[in-house]
């Protein structure tokens, strides 16, 4: 097998890990209206996917960082 990568970043090795997931869509409630603040806060479909790819290391050192993983679905 052939590693995809290396966290470099933790100078004693990596105590835990944690991969994101996406949330599942949830029904908007009825009597509901979007107001001009709630729409700057939402994020576009290209923004939840790409936090979708992320990976969470912490390690003995007391540092945590976040990773953004590979895109690794074909695209026509």
């Amino acid at each position: 097998m052939k590693p995809l990568g290396t966290l470099v970043y933790h100078k004693d090795g990596v105590q835990s890990l944690a991969f994101t997931r996406r949330a599942p869509a949830t029904p908007a409630t009825i009597g509901d209206e979007a107001t001009d603040s709630d729409s700057d806060d939402e994020m576009i479909e290209a923004e939840k996917a790409a936090r979708a790819r992320w990976l969470v290391s912490g390690g003995k050192d007391s540092r945590v960082a976040i990773w953004e993983l590979m895109d690794f679905s074909k695209k026509a």
